[in-house]
């Protein structure tokens, strides 16, 4: 699939900012809007209420049934308003040609952002330990000066040291990644040479990990990551 350009769609850079700042200008309008809203049924909500400490107040029950729909107003204003904006009182920029084409420009990045990433994600995930090591070297040496293979004397010392003082390692399995197997990472961490870790997983790691590495000198990245890393290095 071609990556779209502007050109493709009649625009260029100028219009796709002049159409992009009228978009976020909307967004704004619309927050101050719901804002506005907001404040009129919460307005109503206390009126109401203040009505309702009228012991003679013939009315009560008539005004209690309006309590369930101001609170279910306030939980769909903003939904409301940007449906009234966008499709009952349209801004005059949107019945533009330029701004057609701009959805369209939009939608096809899209498509072609899922198909690139998409086909990237499959070829990563489809490579067997040894090849998928091999790539990732490959990749860390487009995108790096200094990428070089070490090892240290413990279990699961064998790595990729990227500069001076970070350890690399590759994972290469079928399940998400668990303590069990990141444990060596951490004991390499206290060699003094080393003050940064990231390990690189084929299928990704177990959220409990994920939480506790923030804590660590230690990156996690998956497939995704490494799509990223090679789009720079096609930039």
């Amino acid at each position: 699939m071609k990556k779209p350009r502007p050109l493709d769609f009649e625009l260029n850079e100028n219009k796709i900012h002049e159409i992009e700042w009228k978009i976020k200008e909307l967004s704004k309008r619309n927050r101050k809007l719901t804002k506005r809203v907001h404040g009129w049924l919460i307005a109503g909500f206390f009126l109401m209420f203040a009505l309702l400490m009228f012991k003679d107040f013939e009315y009560h029950a008539p005004l209690i049934a309006f309590f369930p729909a101001i609170i279910f107003g306030i939980s769909i204003a903003k939904f409301a308003v940007k449906y009234y904006t966008q499709s009952i009182h349209k801004p005059q920029f949107t019945k533009d040609l330029d701004y057609q084409n701009y959805l369209e420009y939009i939608r096809a990045k899209r498509d072609y952002e899922n198909q690139y990433r998409g086909s990237k994600r499959a070829r990563w995930g489809q490579l067997q330990k040894k090849d998928f090591e091999t790539e990732v070297i490959s990749l860390l040496r487009q995108a790096y000066d200094k990428v070089k293979l070490v090892h240290f004397n413990q279990e699961g010392g064998d790595g990729i040291l990227l500069g001076n003082h970070t350890f690399v390692k590759c994972l290469s399995q079928k399940s998400p990644v668990s303590m069990k197997a990141i444990f060596p990472v951490e004991q390499i961490l206290q060699h003094p040479q080393i003050n940064r870790a990231i390990i690189i997983s084929q299928s990704g790691f177990r959220k409990a990990y994920q939480q506790s590495a923030k804590l660590k000198a230690i990156q996690l990245w998956n497939i995704n990551d490494l799509i990223d890393l090679e789009r720079k290095c096609e930039h």
